[in-house]
């Protein structure tokens, strides 16, 4: 009977921190964050693993928030105040294959498919479109929850698979 009492704590802990792992990968940046949110996100490979990097991203979910996305903006800087980012974080309620256009690009992107939070995979250098020309479609390789863009190059072969965690402090 002891032993059984010893193991109900760590049961509950680890019951604890799985919710909330759940929690804070899931659902917790719909509540908190507001469209063109700036944010400073870590790669790692779990959420106690030392960050691979760490960056600022500015977080869309809303649909005309997804719409716009880097349109016209002449590089990566912030909708809401101008302020230098390293990409754009879009985030979806659900899971499925995604469709991004290059319409009033006007620099070239890497868009990165995640199951979030996990980085799958990127279309490399996606170029804006030429004066007069119909933008590229680009279609998500998997079923992807978010699409990070950000410079071209900004990750490397060895990133994918690492996961995005959301800075709070």
């Amino acid at each position: 009977m002891k032993q059984v009492s010893r193991i109900v704590p760590w049961l509950i802990g680890l019951l604890f921190l799985s919710g909330t792992y759940l929690i804070y990968t899931k659902y917790l940046v719909w509540w908190l964050l507001d469209d063109y949110a700036v944010v400073r996100v870590s790669l790692k490979e779990h959420p106690w693993s030392k960050a691979r990097r760490e960056f600022l991203v500015e977080v869309v979910k809303g649909q005309e928030a997804v719409k716009l996305g880097l349109s016209n903006r002449a590089d990566l800087v912030s909708y809401q105040d101008g302020a230098q980012i390293d990409g754009v974080l879009f985030l979806f309620p659900d899971q499925q294959v995604r469709h991004f256009w290059m319409k009033d690009m006007r620099f070239a992107i890497d868009m990165c498919w995640l199951a979030f939070p996990q980085l799958i995979s990127c279309v490399r250098n996606a170029p804006p479109p030429a004066a007069g020309e119909t933008p590229a479609q680009f279609n998500s390789s998997i079923l992807a929850s978010a699409v990070l863009e950000t410079k071209p190059g900004f990750f490397s072969e060895a990133d994918f698979g690492s996961k995005l965690f959301f800075r709070w402090w």
